[in-house]
């Protein structure tokens, strides 16, 4: 028979293990990217899990002490050939395993509340809700845990329920998706975990929307002005022109007057793109095209030093 003195001191533990179980989860779900009832219902939206593979496996957390878990990933396939997309929260908590110990395999995600608390699973418990700040930036980024593209989301869960989040769906700001054009970027996770414990996430759920007709033909001579917010270098800015060509395979490459190359795909206005200089700067971003306007942002850094930007142009179709 179970005192109420080890209730309580159970209901504790556990409770505190449920946070720590939705600060794991929103290591990557704010920004990467469905297959459960969290899906959305439409059926132009196409649902997919992306597997983690073991980038967030046994993820270590210790009782009170702040946590910065980052690591580099690289999303399967080309990003820029997809239609807007979003992360499907709720659907992605069905991913998480929590564990006293470390895993050798993703098993069932309450495996270790069964074994702890069989005796209290049929109590009521209420629910706890955990704030976590998720940053992302370029691959490579030494600081990416105080990157200033951040997100934050509550995440609600109870024993012997579906955990929830207070937002269906998490769509990436223009900035992320700019960095995410690139193909790998980096992610850091940072929360204050209240008890030991081993967290696990599979995949993320995201949802894509289809792909509307291009917004016009965006080939040919695009010119305007340019202004790059830099660090590790002055700010810079001025006249610019690119030139833009649609290839026999659909897709769009652009080359700038500095004789930089980039390739991409579009979707309705959305052209999003990568490329760079060889050996100097990698660059990604975004071009959106309104009639015989656009606006470009992207993400640049450099392939020798610590020194990047962000850029954005106002170009007009010649």
């Amino acid at each position: 028979m179970i005192s109420g003195k080890d209730k309580v001191m159970l209901k504790n533990i556990l409770n505190g293990m449920t946070v720590i179980i939705m600060s794991g989860l929103l290591a990557v779900s704010l920004f990467a990217c469905g297959k459960s009832s969290g899906k959305d219902s439409s059926v132009n939206v196409a649902s997919e899990t992306v597997s983690l593979g073991d980038k967030a496996k046994n993820v270590q957390l210790t009782a009170g002490v702040q946590k910065q878990y980052s690591f580099t990933y690289s999303f399967p396939g080309d990003i820029t050939e997809k239609g807007d997309y979003s992360i499907n929260v709720q659907s992605t908590l069905a991913n998480v395993t929590l564990s006293a110990q470390p895993i050798a395999h993703n098993s069932g995600r309450f495996e270790t509340f069964w074994m702890i608390a069989s005796g209290l699973v049929k109590e009521a418990f209420a629910a706890e809700t955990a704030l976590v700040t998720v940053h992302i930036s370029y691959a490579g980024d030494p600081n990416v845990c105080s990157s200033p593209y951040i997100g934050q989301d509550n995440i609600i869960g109870a024993i012997g329920q579906v955990l929830t989040g207070s937002k269906k769906k998490v769509k990436p700001s223009q900035e992320a998706q700019d960095i995410m054009n690139a193909g790998a970027f980096d992610i850091c996770v940072v929360a204050t975990p209240p008890f030991d414990a081993y967290v696990t996430l599979s995949g993320i759920d995201v949802d894509f929307e289809p792909c509307a007709t291009p917004a016009g033909d965006i080939a040919g001579t695009w010119s305007g002005t340019y202004q790059c917010t830099n660090y590790g270098m002055q700010n810079d800015g001025g006249p610019v022109s690119l030139t833009i060509t649609q290839n026999l395979d659909g897709s769009y490459s652009y080359i700038d007057d500095g004789g930089t190359a980039y390739h991409g795909h579009v979707c309705g206005g959305k052209f999003k793109f990568r490329g760079g200089k060889d050996g100097v700067y990698k660059e990604s971003g975004t071009l959106l095209v309104s009639g015989g306007s656009a606006t470009k942002t992207s993400e640049w850094q450099s392939l020798n030093s610590v020194m990047g930007g962000r850029c954005t142009d106002s170009l007009q179709k010649n």
